[in-house]
């Protein structure tokens, strides 16, 4: 989505919804308020009369009575509190649900607003994070809230919010909000990329740290050549083995994917703690074989590279041995590092498929530290570890990243004396960071005493901090001196190699590990780290009523350990298909496909689609069935549906209940189309011999090209359809041709 930032006035922006910045009564009382009464009159009085009141932060949306747009959102501006301080965290919540509401609509495009709150709301936009910063709070929180607002709309089934501009009424005013988006924003880096790059980086670290954790600072070599060569390689495996942080960070996503797949097919589940702590049982079973899990749920289980003991943590031990705790029932007083560096895919698996928002993000990284780490100290450094995750997987910079998570632990934790001690550490990271970046030493952490200044990384906030500097300081410098900072010093090597590879990764991306292909091509259990990666970002997309099956899933995060799956038995599917574009017709799909071993894989899949005399659309493929609903151009102009279907709307014995999932397909007079199946947005773009197919992920920047292209344009030659790149989920390929031959035939084209 994009983010404009202009100078002007909102009423003469062309788009599809203005914001009307309102009180709590929406009564029109001043500023722009009062102008779009007065511009509307009576009939957005009568609009707004059957709204009742607002609370601070909420919006009503009406039509444009009048004006040149769909719809008005009139958002209640929160006020600037002068007894407790401005509260910023109501603005961005403000304009969150701003964007929420617009793209709720389905046919809000592009949303223009004033700068939420520099009126009547009292906030003022050059109060800065600290004396001397050039970085407004108001403007961060304005932006923050939109850019939160869009990652959940990028999730959201049916919107198709694309674009937000925000209007300054002065040049001053725009100063700070230019500022703020180049401080705030981050790299735009494919999302799979960053979870790939997180773990990936993470196992990279802890692999270097692991070999020399207790070795004396005199015995480190001084490059990464030495160190590949003479320290990481295990000599009996020829691996560059990891420890029990990259075990457990393993753990961590089987026990969350597990758990959400059980949501999505049972329809009930728990909070995503109760499963990890599930999971920590079946870890701890591969380092205890006497151990007894009456309910394993974990497929990585019986893989033989994770059942060996790499020097696991006692804490970790000790209290999985005795039944795990919370933050209300801590299992000990330990604040060991044992606890951050595990929960990285809580996150990673937010920011990828916006399951849930950052205060359940900051919780449940909290809580599942707490399962083995009792001390505030041990689960509060997780929960910073996981918001600057969450964050840069949203796109944000490590700066604000940082600014937010000191803000968020204030918040959220200030009742803990301990969150001072954590923030103070961020803050002094990221000083000692900036200084450090003015020097050419290699040996950051010897030149400015960083284990003096910062902790040796035994704890948690320590080996936060120390791996956040790490990050820090060789930004622009590299990703081998990042690694190498983080391990070669007398402390938690492993643990802070692991979290500083995790934050790099997470940033730069999985392209920034490329550089050494020794030490990826030597990395234990990469493309099982990768497995996951992947999982995390395709996410389960079954569902308790759908047709949809996916055996390789269930087999993995419904069976468990119980299922016997081992990796690399995906098919990826590739091929072509065609069929005659008659009034009636039916075929055979081939679909070809191959597994990781290079065998192929052919499915022969059989469909009908028949155009009957009502112009309806019906049939499907055995697991899909289409119905039409509306081909009204008025309709889809007001963004209803011009196509509708449902897969297999089987009717489950003794229940009222279908098995069914909707998606639409809206048809325009050039003959173009656009809709969304299964939560994937796809568009039909057309000329006479070929149209171009492109289907829009919701993780990824850039869309799964396809054609869709016929010989003549003759409606008697056959069409054919190739999709590159397709994505997990499957696509409905009887609806592509439905969509292009249908549509066009309607259109005259």
């Amino acid at each position: 989505m994009k983010i404009n930032i202009i100078t002007g006035d909102l009423l003469s922006v062309s788009c599809d919804a203005w914001v009307n910045p309102t009180d709590t009564r929406l009564s029109g009382s001043g500023g722009l308020d009062k102008v779009f009464h007065q511009k509307c009159g009576p009939r957005l009085e009568m609009e707004l009369s059957g709204k009742g009141s607002l609370n601070p932060g909420e919006v009503a949306a009406t039509s444009g009575c009048g004006l040149p747009v769909k719809y008005i959102l009139h958002a209640a501006v929160p006020l600037k509190s002068s007894e407790t301080g401005p509260t910023y965290d109501r603005l961005e919540k403000c304009c969150e649900n701003i964007i929420m509401a617009a793209n709720s609509k389905g046919s809000i495009r592009h949303l223009a607003m004033p700068l939420i709150g520099t009126g009547h709301g009292g906030y003022d936009l050059y109060d800065t994070f600290y004396p001397g910063s050039l970085i407004s709070m108001t403007a961060a929180a304005i932006l923050s809230g939109i850019i939160r607002g869009m990652h959940k709309a990028i999730h959201s089934p049916f919107g198709l919010l694309s674009q937000v501009t925000i209007v300054c009424s002065s040049e001053k005013n725009r100063i700070p909000m230019d500022s703020a988006r180049s401080w705030m924003l981050g790299k735009g880096i494919d999302v799979r990329s960053r979870v790939r790059g997180c773990l990936l980086g993470g196992a990279i670290g802890d692999a270097l740290g692991y070999p020399i954790e207790f070795m004396k600072s005199a015995e480190f070599p001084k490059s990464m050549q030495d160190w590949t060569a003479e320290y990481l390689l295990d000599p009996e495996s020829g691996k560059a083995v990891i420890s029990d942080d990259t075990q457990m960070t393993l753990f961590t996503a089987c026990g969350l994917l597990y758990g959400y797949s059980r949501s999505c097919m049972k329809g009930i589940g728990g909070d995503i703690w109760y499963y990890i702590h599930m999971a920590y049982e079946d870890w701890l079973k591969t380092q205890d074989p006497n151990v007894s899990v009456k309910y394993p749920i974990s497929w990585i289980s019986s893989i033989s590279q994770l059942n060996v003991r790499r020097v696991p943590g006692n804490t970790c031990l000790s209290a999985l041995y005795a039944g795990g705790g919370s933050i209300k029932k801590p299992a000990n007083g330990s604040k060991g590092s044992g606890g951050v560096m595990r929960i990285a895919p809580i996150p990673l698996y937010a920011g990828a498929n916006g399951h849930f928002d950052q205060k359940y993000n900051l919780r449940s990284c909290a809580e599942t530290a707490a399962i083995t780490h009792g001390h505030p100290l041990g689960w509060l450094s997780a929960a910073a570890m996981g918001n600057l995750l969450y964050d840069i997987m949203l796109n944000f910079s490590i700066f604000y990243a940082i600014q937010d998570t000191v803000l968020i632990l204030e918040r959220e934790f200030g009742n803990y004396p301990e969150t001072r001690r954590l923030t103070a550490l961020l803050k002094n990271a990221k000083i000692l960071a900036d200084t450090s970046s003015q020097t050419s030493s290699v040996n950051l952490i010897a030149e400015f005493d960083i284990m003096e200044q910062l902790g040796e990384g035994w704890v948690g906030e320590e080996a936060l901090a120390v791996g956040l500097f790490c990050m820090m300081a060789c930004m622009g410098r590299g990703t081998d001196l990042c690694l190498l900072n983080a391990v070669k010093h007398r402390g938690d090597s492993d643990t802070v190699g692991s979290i500083a590879g995790q934050l790099w990764g997470a940033y730069f991306g999985v392209q920034a590990f490329e550089w050494n292909e020794q030490l990826l091509s030597s990395l234990e259990l990469k493309d099982v780290i990768l497995e996951i990666a992947d999982d995390l970002v395709n996410d389960c997309q079954m569902s308790e009523y759908g047709a949809y099956n996916d055996p390789a899933w269930s087999s993995k995060y419904l069976c468990g350990g119980s299922s016997g799956y081992q990796p690399g038995t995906d098919v990826h599917w590739y091929q072509t298909f065609s069929s005659e574009p008659v009034n009636s017709y039916s075929a055979v799909y081939k679909k070809t496909g191959a597994k990781d071993d290079g065998t192929e894989v052919v499915q022969n899949i059989p469909y009908e689609i028949r155009l009957e005399p009502d112009s309806s659309i019906q049939g499907g493929d055995g697991q899909y069935i289409f119905s039409h609903l509306s081909c009204d151009p008025d309709a889809a102009e007001a963004g209803k549906p011009g196509f509708g279907f449902v897969q297999s709307p089987q009717l489950h014995p003794g229940t009222n209940k279908y098995s069914c999932q909707h998606g639409w397909l809206r048809c325009h007079p050039d003959g173009s189309a656009e809709g969304y199946y299964m939560g994937l947005p796809f568009q039909l773009i057309p000329n006479r011999i070929e149209h171009s197919l492109e289907i829009f992920s919701r993780t990824s920047p850039d869309p799964w090209i396809g054609s869709i292209r016929r010989r003549t344009g003759d409606w008697n030659d056959p069409i054919e359809i190739e999709l590159r790149q397709r994505p997990r989920r499957t696509f409905c390929e009887a609806l592509a041709l439905a969509a292009v031959n249908f549509c066009l035939k309607r259109s005259g084209i």
